[in-house]
């Protein structure tokens, strides 16, 4: 259950509120300098931060998937997490941004971690939230219907998740559905509308192998497809 401050105004016009989308990186092999990959950065991605970045000097015997390098941009929107197994990069959506300039980013950030090291695997995934305004549709209600034959209606929350294999440019890969329904409480615990998370995790399985590049942007490009309103929606 979410404690949610509720604006009756905002939740009334809100249908689908973006929350973020992230790009991960897996190293073909353990990087002892994490740091190197942040300076050699390329300048679209480093421009969004305008202060350096923190980096953590932890020993070699720390668990490798520690972030060493974590750095935030000013205005929230923009995260990059590197660790000696993997490099991270997230936007979360404060902001609107156009479709066009998270293709740019997504794809300059492989290039950056390309031009480092080999790379083994990637994934992309994007998280949304659907606000139900009535009670008679709710979250719970939509999600029972749909994946579960009208069959658990009493609950308060519910979830559903599946994990298929698809093949992108002959890669396979883990495609994840994440939906979750729950019930808003505002500050004075009154019961609010309901709320729908959507994750879709889209991400390839081969390990050990390195992942070209051309193969690792298909995916990223496959992956920001399947994020449209549209086809979100169509998973509620």
């Amino acid at each position: 259950m979410i404690i949610f401050k509720r604006k009756k105004k905002i939740l009334e016009i809100l249908e689908m509120q973006e929350l973020n989308l992230q790009l991960a990186v897996f190293f073909k092999d353990i990087q002892k300098r994490p740091d190197e990959i942040w300076y050699k950065m390329k300048d679209g991605i480093k421009e969004l931060f305008f202060a350096p970045p923190t980096i953590i000097p932890l020993p070699e015997d720390a668990p490798p998937e520690i972030p060493i390098v974590q750095t935030k941009s000013s205005d929230g929107a923009y995260n990059i997490n590197i660790s000696r197994t993997r490099a991270d990069f997230i936007i979360n959506f404060v902001q609107t941004l156009e479709d066009c300039r998270e293709q740019e980013l997504m794809n300059e950030f492989a290039d950056s971690i390309y031009s480092v090291c080999g790379v083994s695997r990637v994934g992309i995934s994007k998280n949304v939230m659907f606000t139900e305004v009535t009670s008679e549709n709710s979250g719970v209600q939509r999600i029972s219907n749909k994946y579960f034959n009208g069959g658990q209606r009493d609950a308060v929350e519910l979830s559903f998740r599946k994990n298929v294999i698809i093949a992108i440019d002959d890669i396979d890969c883990n495609d994840i559905y994440d939906i979750s329904a729950m019930s808003l409480i505002d500050i004075s615990g009154e019961k609010g509308p309901s709320i729908i998370r959507v994750l879709r995790d889209i991400n390839s399985v081969e390990k050990g192998k390195k992942l070209e590049l051309q193969s690792a942007k298909n995916i990223i490009d496959y992956g920001l497809q399947q994020y449209s309103e549209n086809k979100l929606r169509e998973l509620i």
